[in-house]
């Protein structure tokens, strides 16, 4: 048998607290960017489909979902 020598695994680079708190407020300005960003297109959606949903009667299919 051959001795081979065991390979450590590295340990990871931690970062510093003001790495952390900076990593934090940029991953929160996506975050909200992305959210803002969702908001705006339902609201599009929303006003999209208002005018089908006005026109139509939908009372009838609203009676089939409450059985």
């Amino acid at each position: 048998m051959t001795d081979t020598p065991e390979l450590k695994e590295e340990t990871p680079k931690l970062i510093t607290r003001e790495e952390y708190i900076a990593d934090i407020k940029t991953r929160w300005k996506l975050f909200v960017t992305e959210i803002e960003a969702f908001t705006e297109d339902v609201k599009k959606l929303v006003e999209f489909i208002k005018p089908y949903i006005v026109k139509q009667n939908f009372k009838p299919f609203l009676k089939n979902l409450k059985k």
